[in-house]
């Protein structure tokens, strides 16, 4: 399951990407990912905000695919 949230504008909120544990490591969160990815392509205006909090443990999934930790983004910026 994935959803994701939007104010009708420019902020976009991936809500949650869940897999039941008996079918994670088989591909599934990354074809949910992938889908949310294509929606934010089609339906984000360029310079939109797209947020999300990663459950704890769970960093690395997203990371593989570009998200950076605001962490990150806070020591770029300095």
């Amino acid at each position: 399951m994935g959803r994701v949230i939007v104010d009708g504008r420019i902020y976009f909120y991936i809500q949650d990407i869940a897999v039941l544990s008996e079918h994670q490591n088989k591909g599934i969160g990354k074809l949910i990912r992938g889908t949310i990815k294509e929606y934010l392509k089609e339906s984000a205006p360029e310079k939109s905000f797209i947020g999300l909090f990663a459950s704890q443990g769970k960093e690395s999934f997203y990371n593989k695919y570009g998200f950076k930790s605001m962490k990150e983004l806070q020591e770029c910026s300095e």
